[in-house]
C-alpha cells in the first residue's frame, strides 16, 4: 500500500554573521545573523567573488551604504521641511533677505 501523506519539502537556509567594519577604530561591532535562501546566497556569493571580497564583507558594505543613504535622505527631508517652514514665515524671509543669496563666485 502506498503512503498518501504529503511530501515534506526541505528548505535549506544559510546563516551568515555580519560584523560592521569598525574593528580598525578599536571598537568591535555587534555580530548579526541573517537567513538567506539558497538562490539569494548563491547570487551574493557570485557578486562577492567578482569584487574579490568575502560574502560577509560584501553584506557589510551593502548594509553600510544603505544605512548611509537612509541617513542622507532623512537629513535632506529635514532640511527641506526647515526650508519650507522658514520660507513660509515673515521672520524667516527677513533672515534670508538679510543674509542674501550665496554666490558661487564669492570667495
Amino acid at each position: 500500500m502506498m503512503d498518501t501523506a504529503p511530501l515534506a519539502i526541505r528548505a535549506v537556509q544559510h546563516y551568515i554573521r555580519v560584523v560592521p567594519r569598525v574593528a580598525t577604530q578599536g571598537v568591535m561591532g555587534v555580530p548579526i545573523s541573517i537567513r538567506l535562501e539558497d538562490d539569494v546566497r548563491d547570487e551574493l556569493e557570485a557578486q562577492a567573488r567578482s569584487r574579490g571580497v568575502g560574502l560577509a564583507t560584501l553584506l557589510r558594505d551593502l548594509a553600510t551604504e544603505a544605512a548611509r543613504e537612509a541617513r542622507r535622505r532623512r537629513i535632506r527631508e529635514a532640511s527641506a521641511q526647515i526650508g519650507c517652514y522658514v520660507a513660509s514665515s515673515a521672520e524667516g524671509r527677513a533672515l534670508y533677505e538679510e543674509w542674501g543669496t550665496p554666490r558661487a563666485d564669492a570667495g
